[in-house]
């Protein structure tokens, strides 16, 4: 995998995108989903090459993430993304030509005001199914991963109060946060290395995280993965992460256009 594309699983390029781990659904043309009241679909002219540097990593501005409004839902991304949306997966979750991360499609939908996210994530997937003639089935494969471990007489997290509220305030250098569980920390961590983060402390509790690092990447154009951040958390919060190989469930593209079917 190129850079480029390690660059797109770091999510960083991603950010804004709602793409949360879901329960991998089968991706066929047979199965019957709402669908749009009517939708636009054009390759997107901006230069999606373009970076600039922000205080959370990486962004490019020719990106416009998924936004949803009563009756209507916008976007400009790659399709990888596009796909990470309507099936509720994380891009580490798909697997398909290279393609599927070059350039980005402008999507412009409408449909009831009073469709839920489920039914409009419905909509996305027949999108798939008609105008980009998507074919995808699941199935298990061994994909390199991060493991959130810790050492339990060294762990040096501070466990939440019964008033606190969850928050989470973070940029470049340091993060602060409040009621924040194990799996929100790897779902954090997800976007700052080059590999999906897995859970495996065994800590059930929520905790309070307060700590500074110095940024540390040995791509300085990719910034795939922030060396500096790990090794202050597992200086100041007994946390690490190993590398290891894993079984997990995979949504694999079979088939797609790159041209979708005319409005």
């Amino acid at each position: 995998m190129t850079s480029l594309h390690t660059l797109f699983i770091s999510g960083r390029v991603l950010a804004g995108a709602i793409v949360c781990v879901g329960m991998l659904t089968t991706a066929t043309a047979q199965e019957p989903h709402p669908t749009f009241d009517a939708a636009s679909v054009k390759i997107s002219t901006a230069d999606t090459n373009q970076l600039v540097e922000t205080d959370k990593g990486i962004a490019r501005p020719a990106y416009k993430p998924f936004r949803y409004t009563p009756g209507h839902v916008t976007c400009t991304l790659p399709l990888i993304s596009i796909i990470a949306q309507a099936y509720g997966l994380k891009i580490w979750q798909i697997a398909g030509p290279e393609w599927l991360y070059d350039g980005a499609y402008e999507i412009a939908a409408a449909m009831p005001a009073d469709a839920t996210h489920e039914q409009t994530l419905g909509m996305l997937r027949s999108l798939l199914d008609d105008r980009f003639e998507m074919k995808a089935h699941n199935e298990m494969r061994d994909v390199a991963v991060f493991e959130l471990t810790s050492a339990k007489s060294s762990v040096r997290l501070t466990e939440s109060a019964d008033s606190d509220v969850y928050e989470l305030i973070n940029n470049a250098t340091d993060i602060r946060a409040k009621k924040m569980t194990m799996q929100r920390l790897a779902d954090w961590l997800n976007n700052r290395v080059d590999r999906p983060v897995i859970d495996r402390t065994g800590l059930a509790g929520t905790y309070n995280i307060d700590f500074k690092w110095t940024p540390e990447y040995t791509e300085t154009n990719v910034k795939a993965t922030d060396f500096g951040l790990l090794k202050a958390m597992e200086a100041d919060l007994g946390l690490k992460l190993t590398p290891t190989k894993s079984s997990q469930p995979i949504l694999v593209v079979d088939q797609a256009r790159k041209l979708p079917s005319e409005n």
